[in-house]
């Protein structure tokens, strides 16, 4: 019986061999499973792949005018050439204020949400409700050097920024930390997701603002997120829009990053949102449960998709 055992064994890694190209032990479970085998699959249908993307400096002249410079690169660490597409978000880092004990990221390009369709009762807010939001643009000017380094000047003033809907001035100032970011990809072809911290006026500015490490989401959530069109890679990214000052125009509530996320992955433990008593706790020395009542974090955002 002993004999016959071993005489298998050495069937099943000759099979393993044969088939796969190397030896049992050193098979991967990952090229069967998980991230490995969902991005083959996506590069088969799509031509999605992970690339390493870099920005290499950045500078935001007097007048408000923002030029990047960045490479992307393959996973052997050859140039890219050709890529469009290319999406960027700038924001710059605010001082704590409105009695707040923190600082945060303060964006300089926005878009109007507007409800519409509300006849169909989705969502509380009524048709023409508009709420300011974080953006990004793409319609700037674009240079390809033919061997992976590219630069982009934005099409966004910095001198010349209200939100659309409240009419807010944002003004433009060199002294403090700014954050640029690109976004690549995400449905097909090179994707990838990069940012750089700097100092418009050369100052020697310390301030930081870090919510979550974005190693800290990839734990749970894998090497990739599902937000939006899935060229949204890191926290550093995401922070750049979803600011206090950003809300969601269907149901009103806030779609800062620390609100947001704090309540999404809290869920029904996290009784904060009052109900029509303005309550958000049971009093014990009632005898009716004040928080029975109280309602969901849902946001509507992605193609008015319920997300509770």
């Amino acid at each position: 019986m002993k004999r016959k055992g071993v005489i298998l064994t050495g069937i099943l890694l000759s099979l393993l061999l044969a088939v796969f190209g190397f030896a049992g032990e050193q098979a991967r479970i990952t090229s069967f499973h998980g991230t490995d085998r969902l991005m083959a699959d996506a590069l088969k249908k799509s031509g999605k792949q992970f690339v390493n993307a870099a920005i290499t400096s950045a500078t935001a002249d007097p007048g408000g005018k923002v030029t990047v410079n960045f490479t992307v690169k393959d996973k052997a660490g050859k140039g890219i050439a050709g890529l469009k597409g290319i999406s960027f978000s700038i924001a710059k880092l605010v001082p704590a204020s409105g009695g707040e004990s923190f600082n945060k990221w303060m964006p300089y390009i926005w878009r109007s949400e507007v409800v519409s369709g509300s006849a169909t009762g989705k969502w509380p807010k009524p048709d023409g409700t508009a709420a300011d939001q974080g953006y990004r643009e793409d319609k700037g000017t674009l240079t390809d050097t033919k061997n992976g380094s590219y630069r982009y000047v934005f099409s966004t003033n910095l001198s010349k920024i209200k939100t659309p809907v409240a009419g807010a001035a944002i003004p433009f100032e060199r002294n403090r930390l700014h954050r640029v970011t690109l976004m690549m990809g995400g449905q097909a072809g090179p994707t990838a997701t990069a940012h750089f911290d700097f100092v418009p006026d050369g100052s020697g500015v310390k301030d930081s603002r870090s919510i979550v490490e974005t190693n800290t989401c990839k734990a749970c959530h894998g090497v990739e997120f599902h937000g939006h069109d899935g060229d949204r890679l890191t926290e550093e990214n995401c922070v750049v829009c979803h600011t206090p000052n950003t809300m969601d125009a269907q149901s009103g509530e806030s779609l800062d990053f620390s609100v947001m996320i704090h309540k999404i992955h809290a869920g029904g433990e996290l009784a904060s949102i009052p109900g029509p008593d303005g309550k958000v706790w049971d009093d014990p020395s009632t005898p009716a449960n004040e928080a029975a009542d109280n309602g969901r974090y849902s946001i509507w955002g992605d193609k008015n998709t319920k997300h509770e």
